[in-house]
């Protein structure tokens, strides 16, 4: 047996114990005696061995208000810690709280992960600047976009910590696609895996998408309430960047998605950096010298691109984080604290369950798509392209369970017309866009929570060689993530 000083021994002896007793197992259980009030262990449960067992149950009969607080921050505890907490878990922290005050900061948990946990989970979720497009290494490897830069100063500010990356960025999607694909993509029901800080870079995508500004704070504050549902002590930060033609705003950076994304943070008190704000500001940048100094140039995949930056432009946008990162996380904050962060009330109408499914399943199902595969991909994992250009008559067909339904399409300037029907009714949509890429329809809302029969064919085709792309299907409404079922067209 090892003993550890984080633990309180006892041994016990069982005297005059009668011979017909000699065979019989016995168990000893622990209680704590508060007043006239006595919570026992209970032996077959380790929770309810546990310090925060015995913290919950005086909870519920405590009045003193310092005392509630000190049962609250042992639950906290335990929260972040898991079930087996110890004496010395609660004794750092009273000794801890005990010593005055301490600065406030949103990054409190990521400081105390990081200076006293010593481990941390960071998670990018965001467009093409996340990925770090503008720079010459592969696609996910890019070692000098922000997100890596930021990644490798957490490491080198905090040697000692075991810091580990999840980049969950996506070209060219937005917030309408982030909040469903949170789940996964951020591996939210990992728990050794889900982000304890989050970087969310979506504003100027939704821009690009055209999506109203209502949208956009419906999708933020789903994106925002799934990550709390899940890993409630996770620190989220939103990154705003710019382009070349939104320099004339009042203050460089609030365009008409930025300014709704800002409302949605402010109301959760997120930490917001504005780095294509400062950017602009620091160097003076205007349309007439915007290339070839922190955007486009010699190395980028497009030397007059308007939002990636090269190199050096993804070194600021690194420079900018960091800043605010060494200010938060140098203030004399408490070393053992932790922050819950509460589900406020519902501002935005928030998508409840949102969930993105792919469509593996559909795989010999379908007539007139080939399916494409890549497993490594997060946006490419399964989806379908018709088989031939200038041919109609795909179809693919599904049941879910579920309120609504959007589909996630890669449509191309040349459109193709699909037909819907959705448990008998039917509905056209041309799947276009003025330039190609990811564009989200929504097909059904407000529908009754059982299961429902999808119907997808293609009614129109351009001859172009512009193919029709589904690229996924995104769900909502079902608490249980039950999936979709693909049914046989052939």
């Amino acid at each position: 047996l090892e003993y550890s000083t984080d633990y309180y021994y006892f041994s016990v002896v069982q005297k005059n114990m009668p011979e017909n007793f000699y065979n019989v197992q016995m168990v000893v259980k622990a209680y704590v005696k508060n007043g006239d009030t006595y919570t026992y262990s209970n032996s077959g449960e380790k929770e309810k061995r546990s310090i925060q067992y015995v913290a919950s149950i005086l909870k519920k009969t405590e009045t003193d208000a310092t005392k509630i607080a000190f049962f609250n921050n042992i639950l906290t505890i335990a929260d972040t810690k898991g079930s087996d907490i110890t004496v010395a878990d609660i004794d750092r922290w009273f000794k801890a709280s005990s010593t005055g005050s301490y600065a406030t900061s949103a990054l409190q948990n990521t400081y105390t992960r990081l200076n006293t946990a010593k481990t941390l989970n960071v998670a990018y979720i965001g467009g093409s600047v996340t990925v770090g497009v503008g720079l010459e290494t592969g696609y996910y490897a890019r070692t000098d976009s922000w997100r890596a830069l930021t990644t490798s100063w957490l490491k080198d500010t905090y040697p000692d910590a075991t810091i580990t990356e999840t980049n969950a960025g996506i070209g060219g999607t937005g917030s309408a696609f982030g909040a469903y694909r949170a789940i996964d993509d951020l591996k939210l029901k990992d728990e050794a895996k889900k982000p304890d800080l989050l970087f969310v870079d979506f504003a100027i995508n939704d821009q690009y998408d055209g999506i109203t500004t209502a949208e956009v704070k419906q999708y933020m504050e789903t994106l925002i309430r799934t990550v709390y549902t899940y890993s409630p002590y996770c620190d989220i930060i939103i990154i705003y960047v710019t382009d070349k033609t939104r320099l004339n705003y009042t203050d460089a950076s609030h365009y008409p998605t930025l300014a709704a994304q800002h409302e949605v943070a402010t109301k959760y008190g997120l930490t917001e950096i504005y780095v294509g704000k400062m950017l602009v500001e620091e160097v003076g940048l205007t349309a007439s010298n915007w290339n070839n100094t922190y955007f486009g140039g010699t190395g980028a995949e497009n030397p007059s691109d308007i939002v990636h930056p090269n190199s050096k432009g993804y070194k600021k946008y690194a420079g900018y984080v960091q800043n605010v990162l060494n200010t938060e996380l140098t203030k004399s904050l408490n070393p053992y604290g932790y922050v819950k962060h509460e589900i406020l009330s519902a501002s935005y109408s928030p998508i409840s369950n949102p969930a993105r499914y792919f469509f593996n399943d559909s795989k010999d199902k379908t007539t007139g798509f080939d399916l494409i595969e890549k497993p490594t991909s997060l946006a490419d994992k399964g989806y379908l392209k018709a088989s031939v250009a200038g041919v109609t008559g795909a179809k693919v067909s599904f049941t879910f369970t579920g309120t609504g339904l959007q589909l996630w399409t890669y449509a191309r300037a040349q459109a193709s017309t699909i037909k819907v029907t959705i448990d008998g009714t039917s509905t056209n949509y041309s799947i276009t866009r003025s330039s190609d890429g990811n564009k989200p329809y929504r097909v059904a809302s407000g529908l009754a929570n059982t299961t429902h029969t999808v119907t997808i064919e293609q009614t129109t085709a351009p001859a172009s060689g512009n193919l029709l792309t589904l690229q996924a299907l995104m769900v909502e409404g079902d608490p249980n993530f039950s999936g979709v079922t693909f049914i046989n067209v052939n």
